[in-house]
């Protein structure tokens, strides 16, 4: 009898004993998990703020690129050619800049596309104000400043389009490559073609006086209220416009 009671008891001890083990395990795993969690957590928080910090950087070297540029324009006479050339290269890093966002970094994103609309906008209308007028009564020209204007209308309504959706939704970026091949369509359009006709027709000092006034009445477009934020529009997406092929810059 006093066997089968030491048997027992025996028994009862060996399961408290592997009952404790198993707590004792099982708050240890637990331990692990939320030690991993935290870990994971630390990890993601580090990569978003240095996808932060690298995206504000890149901003930061476009925005001086921007005032580097208005600068040597004011400062010095410049061929209207080479000043919508630099125009082009601008609204270029902005559109790389904005591709190499991510849907998280929504106020950047906000930011340079507010920079990006801006540029787009008061260019084209400088452009429509003093540039394409130039041109408007030389023969040969005609097609290629309807289309210009064409462009710049579907331009328009693609920054309206992009600037009324959430800017960290699935389809923005798509959208915005939409404008981007736009832009460079029609940059490849007036650097092969409106700029030679350009160089034909005037002379050297008529470029660069062309090219003082442009940089004025960008200015001036400036002064009148245009913004740097982006209006909301209900309109629907235009569809790109077929046509020419790619080209490396921007509008």
């Amino acid at each position: 009898m006093n066997t089968f009671k030491q048997v027992k008891q025996s028994l009862v001890d060996t399961a408290k004993d592997a009952g404790e083990t198993i707590v004792d395990a099982a708050k240890n795993a637990r331990d692990a998990v939320v030690d991993a969690k935290d870990a994971v957590f630390d990890a993601v928080v580090d990569a978003k703020d240095k996808t932060l910090d690298a995206a504000q950087e890149a901003k930061d070297k476009v925005v001086k690129l921007a005032d580097t540029m208005t600068c040597a324009m004011i400062s010095s006479k410049e061929d209207i050619l080479e000043i919508l050339k630099s125009d082009h290269e601008l609204v270029a890093a902005y559109f790389d800049q904005l591709e190499a966002t991510s849907s998280a970094a929504y106020t950047l994103r906000e930011g340079l596309f507010g920079q990006l609309k801006y540029e787009l906008e008061t260019h084209s209308a400088a452009e429509e104000n003093l540039f394409y007028p130039a041109l408007r009564k030389r023969a040969g020209t005609g097609a290629l400043l309807t289309e210009a204007h064409t462009d710049h209308d579907l331009v328009k309504q693609l920054l309206t389009d992009l600037a009324s959706q959430p800017m960290n939704s699935e389809g923005w970026l798509a959208q915005l490559r939409v404008l981007k091949e736009n832009v460079e369509r029609h940059v490849q359009m007036e650097e092969d073609e409106l700029f030679v006709w350009a160089k034909k027709y005037m002379t050297g000092a008529q470029r660069d006086e062309l090219g003082l006034r442009f940089v004025a009445e960008k200015q001036r477009l400036d002064g009148n209220g245009k913004s740097r934020t982006a209006p909301k529009s209900t309109r629907k997406p235009v569809a790109k416009k077929a046509g020419r092929g790619h080209h490396h810059a921007s509008i």
